[in-house]
């Protein structure tokens, strides 16, 4: 056996000498080529993919979740406004706030303006009914609820008029319409409703309590002769500025000659009156309160097609007058979408993206073979998996002359190396019908499940640990990067680079397609599986997971 003594030494015994130190050698006058900073650089990324993968494996590190739009997901995170499908095609919207659904489907209505809560954090889908196919139409008549999509491909959803919901959150001076089309104004706090309706108050003036903090207070029908100059008001009144939002009186006054600037914020004062005092509060947009929440009513569109606004929560004037009548609550279409976040692939290297990623997963079928298709069904569910990889940067910016006064010509270089980029894939699973059954379709592998079963005290564990470092024959660090003939790993499939990451498992109703006719299948019913991926796990993540909390917290 060859020994040494020190690594850069030559060897005492020649049968067997170490491999040689190998890197770029910089010294003064030597002329250096493309090929040795391309050898300079490999020799460092190589280090970092190597400490990435002893020291934390492969994986997602944070983020990179995927989820679908228009179909409800246990555990996913909905803003307020958007909107799910249910089993039956009907359109259900967060009319509450952004929260998390829970872990379970809701029963969700069938009836047009029922709700329901979901989770613990006030999500509340109300049901406005199947899309109108129709779409919107000119001088038209629309049930409320209702909801089209429009000329941009995004749902709009019928606004109907503001009313009362269990566990919703209602903002300070917000309000809604009673049974009897009576203004019910939050004089109180920003708070929670409660789960029964409250009994509103008849007399303008009138209050009741709601929950911990909402205190409604009757505001009587609306002044349909709106604001008038030189008009004495008096409380309680309310009318629709110009700019269809409902303005509360908060102070007896005689209206200006002029109409006030109406500030448009909830809650929000307008100056009246001649001196001018605090007069008016903004209530938010008054939506017709002639229209009935039960959908016995109907709304008129206008002559001219609205311009549509395409943010989502956004309102859409329409109808002769003009009022705050659609709301946007998202594209049309289906969408995977995968969040920002990093992840280590099979090489160790990272995978950064920096925003999140959404793929048309209609549009993305269709251009998906029939034979394909069919062939990634079993037990009833067509399967996708969706891969993140790796893209490197090939060219960057390169050396360059000065293009100021003050810097020397020959010192002006830029970085060579800019990002590295990243492909996310969705990739039908055509080797489904080879299983029995979707659990036997190729999973991630534990890389450290070599080192057998998980030890059930301390001192196994440290052995185990301390062995499998030894044997160093596992782990996901057993086979360096950049490397040629490693192992596959077993999720994944012909065709997709080997160092991919798989971030989840996509599982659709699909019934085979006859005859070589692609398959039918039941968006309504997708269901994404996020945990079949491998986690990294972040030291300090799971300290406090565990319980044990830095210095500063305690």
């Amino acid at each position: 056996m060859a020994t040494t003594t020190s690594p850069i030494s030559a060897p005492i015994d020649d049968l067997n000498p170490p491999p040689a130190p190998s890197r770029v050698f910089y010294s003064l006058g030597r002329m250096l080529g493309v090929d040795d900073f391309q050898a300079d650089q490999d020799y460092h990324r190589g280090c970092l993919a190597r400490a990435l993968l002893q020291l934390c494996g492969t994986g997602t590190v944070s983020g990179l979740n995927v989820a679908v739009t228009a179909v409800w997901q246990p555990g996913t995170y909905y803003p307020a406004m958007t909107y799910v499908l249910d089993p039956a095609g009907n359109v259900q919207v967060n009319t509450g706030v952004a929260g998390t659904s829970g872990a379970i489907a809701p029963t969700f209505a069938e009836t047009g303006g029922g709700a329901v809560s979901d989770g613990t954090q006030g999500v509340v889908w109300t049901c406005e009914g199947p899309i109108n196919a129709n779409g919107w139409r000119p001088n038209a008549p629309f049930p409320v609820p209702s909801a089209i999509i429009d000329a941009n491909n995004n749902i709009q959803m019928l606004n109907g008029p503001p009313v009362w919901q269990a566990s919703t959150s209602f903002a300070k001076w917000s309000f809604v319409y009673d049974g009897n089309g009576n203004v019910q104004v939050n004089s109180g706090a920003t708070g929670m409703s409660g789960a029964v309706p409250p009994d509103f108050a008849t007399t303008p003036g009138g209050t009741v309590n709601d929950g911990a903090s909402i205190v409604w207070t009757c505001v009587g029908q609306v002044n349909n002769n709106g604001w008038r100059p030189n008009v004495p008001f008096t409380i309680p009144t309310a009318i629709v500025d110009g700019n269809g939002n409902l303005q509360i009186l908060t102070a007896n006054v005689t209206s200006a000659a002029t109409t006030p600037y109406w500030n448009t914020v909830v809650g929000g004062i307008t100056e009246d009156g001649n001196p001018l005092v605090p007069a008016w509060t903004c209530a938010g947009p008054a939506v017709n309160p002639d229209m009935v929440v039960s959908g016995t009513t109907t709304f008129t569109a206008g002559p001219v097609s609205p311009v549509w606004s395409t943010a989502l929560g956004s309102t859409t004037l329409d109808g002769v007058p003009q009022v705050s009548a659609w709301t946007c609550v998202g594209p049309s279409q289906s969408e995977i979408q995968v969040t920002s976040g990093l992840g280590i692939d099979r090489v160790g290297r990272l995978i950064e993206v920096p925003t999140t990623v959404c793929i048309r997963l209609q549009p993305w079928l269709n251009g998906q073979a029939a034979a394909d298709l069919n062939d990634s069904i079993v037990g009833g569910n067509l399967y996708i998996d969706v891969f993140a990889t790796f893209a490197a940067c090939t060219q960057g910016v390169t050396p360059c002359y000065a293009t100021q006064d003050d810097y020397s010509a020959t010192d002006a270089f830029s970085a060579n190396r800019l990002l590295d980029s990243f492909a996310m894939q969705l990739v039908l699973r055509t080797d489904a019908s080879n299983y029995a059954s979707a659990s036997d379709i190729p999973v991630p592998q534990d890389p450290w499940l070599p080192m057998g079963a998980v030890p059930t005290s301390i001192s196994g564990a440290l052995a185990a640990i301390q062995q499998n470092i030894l044997s160093g024959s596992s782990g996901p660090g057993a086979y360096l990067p950049f490397t040629a003939g490693g192992t596959v790993p077993q999720e994944i499939p012909s065709g997709v680079d080997t160092s991919s990451v798989l971030l989840a498992r996509i599982s659709i109703p699909a019934t085979p397609g006859a005859d070589g006719a692609p398959p039918a299948v039941t968006l309504s019913g997708i269901a994404i599986n996020n945990s079949l991926r491998l986690f990294v796990y972040p030291p300090s993540l799971v300290a406090r997971s565990l319980g044990f909390i830095t210095g500063a917290e305690s």
